[in-house]
């Protein structure tokens, strides 16, 4: 057996001091071969020695669990041999031999890099799919008294999942056992084992339905199911805050020297204040400052961009709101353990509550003019300003006037701090070719084409884009319009779309990684936002020398004067369609508006100068000096 999983042809998935994981293909008979998994265990120590003196290895536990998931028709690698040596010497190694199982990917795999890739409404359905197996999977385990203690996301492998049918296999079955009643507090486990290790790539609303699902599969009356949520839930908050405690050291900078910086975001999807974090992360000066982004919600598929930096991100994974008293002693026993001299949050809904009686200075960057809907947020937002916040951040005029207005103690204690963007993140991938990319997107040379970039939601306005579309067609014949994002009015943007006969004119794209790429091909980009905070989409446009539209409820129009650097129109579909007629008829126009808005990022809004502001601000609000 060591010669077989040392082979010279064996690829190694995993060497660990216990256990080390190998791929390869055995040869049969017939010059057929047989691709298989070797997975040998190592338990050196004498205890574990004695101890398979009257118990069997876990390979031959292997073979039992595998050998009971098939008589009871439940998917798992289908097991070739398990072998153990006897020997005193090597007692604690043994080999369990399982064929591969091709075309699959583990859950996990399949959560990270798998469905990312899908288009919106068919990563819906895919997710859906998938949350229903899983957990019909487990509901099935669970009636036969099967349980596996180790039920984590990359012990289930998923085949399947783009047709049909969808199948999931366990492996790691070594720890498997059949009881003749699971009990629930076995169930519970398992259920906590896959919330912690899928929860932060799934939202809410997929957790329930998949505990929903498993619950209807289990044949669970109704209120037995509201428990079984609720403590399910707990403990999971309560395994991750474990998990979280042990890997977070200290962040107090009495040993360094250097000014300790938490930032708290609520999650850390694609989204303009995310990104404007990771670019002033990136540009701080690391010989001043140590800093860790704590992400609230757990979620984001941007946490892997924080990462490629370096940038220590810690998830917390629990619900969004700033006013749940458990968020708030999960954050501070996080604090207390990393003691940063400044809190930096985006947003209230970054819950920082948790701050308050401790010895460190919290700066608050608020970045919409949107009033706060519930009563009690507002009343909690009122509160964090007056007794837990030392400095505010507003990131437009107009943001610093319904500051005013919703928090009065903010009154005298707010700097004004326009966005900015990074030029790095705006560079073009090396030999694009804007023809070549507009031939890959189907478009033709002679086509006006049109770009819009935001989530889809009502704050940004693409309905009315899409209802003032008719009036652009009917003048400029060659129009083309590109909405690149994604959200929750994906379906009614696309019934717009249908209602208006527009599906040869309109694209939804869906999410996309090359927003450079997409506005440089593009001859006019508009922003038709209901309100925003700033407006980072629109700056991403005049970076690249793009003519652009903004509506005046955009807050990027104080930076602005209209018919010079850009188009500042209300946000109305005729105007907003004249606008874009007018843009297009006149050349001549469209490349003053793109050298002047390149000009006013280069001089008013550009990253490294905005970071040298923040770092002046941590300073003064740190006491540790400017």
């Amino acid at each position: 057996p060591e010669q077989v999983s040392n082979h010279p042809s064996c690829r190694v998935l995993k060497d660990e001091s216990k256990v080390r994981l190998v791929k390869r293909s055995l040869a049969l008979e017939g010059g057929r071969s047989l691709p298989v998994i070797i997975k040998q265990f190592r338990y050196p120590g004498l205890w574990r020695r004695l101890g398979f003196l009257f118990a069997s290895s876990p390979a031959f536990g292997s073979m039992r669990g595998a050998l009971l998931l098939q008589s009871n028709e439940i998917g798992t690698a289908r097991p070739v041999a398990a072998l153990e040596d006897r020997t005193w010497k090597n007692r604690g190694t043994s080999y369990y031999v399982a064929e591969e199982v091709k075309d699959s990917r583990s859950l996990s795999a399949f959560w990270r890099y798998a469905l990312p890739e899908l288009p919106p409404e068919e990563r819906r359905l895919k997710k859906r799919l998938v949350l229903r197996k899983v957990a019909d999977l487990f509901a099935r385990l669970h009636s036969l008294g099967i349980y596996h203690r180790d039920l984590k996301g990359s012990n289930i492998l998923i085949r399947g999942w783009d047709g049909d049918p969808c199948e999931c296999f366990l492996i790691d079955v070594d720890g498997l056992r059949q009881r003749r009643r699971l009990g629930w507090s076995r169930r519970i486990k398992n259920l906590v084992q896959i919330n912690c290790t899928l929860g932060r790539r799934l939202s809410q609303r997929d957790r329930i339905y998949f505990f929903r699902r498993y619950a209807e599969s289990s044949l669970l009356p109704g209120e037995r199911r509201k428990l079984l949520m609720r403590k399910i839930q707990a403990l999971t908050w309560k395994a991750e805050t474990r998990r979280m405690l042990r890997r977070v050291g200290s962040g107090n900078s009495s040993a360094t020297g250097k000014v300790s910086v938490l930032f708290l975001v609520g999650g850390l999807p694609y989204g303009g204040i995310e990104n404007l974090l990771l670019d002033l992360v990136a540009h701080l000066d690391r010989d001043r400052f140590e800093f860790r982004v704590i992400n609230l919600s757990g979620s984001g598929a941007l946490a892997k961009r924080f990462l490629q930096k370096s940038i220590d991100v810690v998830n917390l994974g629990f619900r969004l709101s700033t006013h749940r008293l458990d968020n708030t002693w999960r954050l501070r026993r996080l604090l207390k353990r990393i003691r940063p001299d400044v809190i930096f949050t985006c947003q209230f809904s970054a819950n920082y509550l948790a701050a308050m009686g401790l010895p460190c200075k919290v700066i608050t960057q608020v970045h919409n003019i949107k009033r706060e809907p519930y009563w009690e947020r507002r009343q909690a937002d009122r509160l964090l300003g007056w007794i837990g916040t030392d400095r505010f951040v507003a990131v437009s005029r107009k943001v610093e006037e319904v500051l005013a207005a919703a928090v009065p103690a903010s009154v005298g204690k707010t700097t004004l701090l326009y966005n900015a963007l990074s030029l790095d993140r705006m560079r073009l991938p090396c030999g694009y070719s804007r023809e070549a990319f507009r031939s890959k997107e189907g478009l033709d040379p002679n086509d006006f084409v049109i770009a819009a970039v935001g989530r889809l939601v009502y704050q940004k306005g693409f309905d009315i884009l899409l209802e003032a579309f008719p009036e652009v067609i009917a003048s400029v014949p060659a129009a083309r319009l590109l909405i690149a994002g994604d959200g929750g009015m994906w379906g009614e943007l696309k019934a717009i779309i249908e209602r208006l006969s527009l599906a040869a004119k309109v694209r939804l794209l869906g999410y996309r990684d090359d927003i450079p790429s997409l506005l440089s091909a593009s001859d006019l980009f508009v922003m038709p936002s209901r309100w925003e905070g700033f407006g980072i989409a629109a700056l991403e446009a005049l970076a690249l020398g793009i003519p652009t539209i903004v509506t005046d409820t955009a807050p990027i129009s104080e930076l602005l004067t209209s018919g010079v650097n850009a188009l500042v129109v209300p946000c109305d579909r005729r105007a907003i369609g004249q606008a874009i007629v007018d843009v297009a008829g006149d050349e001549a126009k469209r490349k003053l508006l793109a050298a002047s808005g390149r000009s006013l990022l280069v001089q008013s809004t550009e990253m490294g100068a905005y970071a040298r502001q923040m770092e002046a601000l941590i300073l003064q609000v740190s006491q540790k000096g400017v």
